[in-house]
């Protein structure tokens, strides 16, 4: 298994963050034909997520950095939804890392994070055509709950099963 850590972004970080996922979020929605696709998108993520571009104590962005090397490799934007609930908003492996186990690893830390913070429920969304991501989600114990519009939602519940030795 690789040797993977997680590292909060910096404030600056966090907004070159937010600026990256509003570009990539209405690259995705004008593909399924919103009108205004920019507009949305900012909206959606700085109204709903990011107020004033900054973090805050719903949203944690992490760096996943190859704990060897403390190369940066990719990210991670994990989400409390409320009422026990854990979103893994995003997640991201640099191509040049991917099919290495890294998303993987980053995947198990956020597991036991959620079981730190006593969360009950891990979700994700994951576009159909991933289906490598698919299937590692599908490996470590996420069910489909919803299809529809090229897109799983899966869940996982989280358990207090023993830690992952690091």
């Amino acid at each position: 298994m690789k040797n993977v850590s997680l590292t909060k972004y910096t404030e600056v970080e966090i907004g070159e963050y937010i600026n990256d996922v509003i570009k990539r979020f209405s690259v995705a929605i004008a593909k399924a034909g919103v009108e205004n696709a920019g507009v949305v998108a900012e909206n959606k993520v700085v109204g709903e997520f990011f107020p004033g571009r900054k973090s805050n104590d719903k949203q944690w962005v992490f760096h996943i950095q190859n704990s060897d090397t403390q190369e940066n490799i990719g990210w991670l934007w994990l989400a409390d939804r409320g009422k026990g609930e854990l979103r893994v908003a995003d997640i991201q492996v640099d191509e040049n890392h991917r099919q290495k186990g890294y998303a993987t690893r980053a995947m198990i830390i956020a597991e036991e994070l959620a079981r730190d913070r006593e969360f009950s429920l891990l979700s994700l969304n994951v576009f159909d055509d991933n289906e490598i991501a698919k299937k590692m989600y599908q490996r470590l114990g996420y069910s489909v709950v919803e299809e529809g519009s090229g897109r799983s939602e899966m869940h996982k519940t989280v358990s207090s099963a023993p830690r992952l030795q690091r």
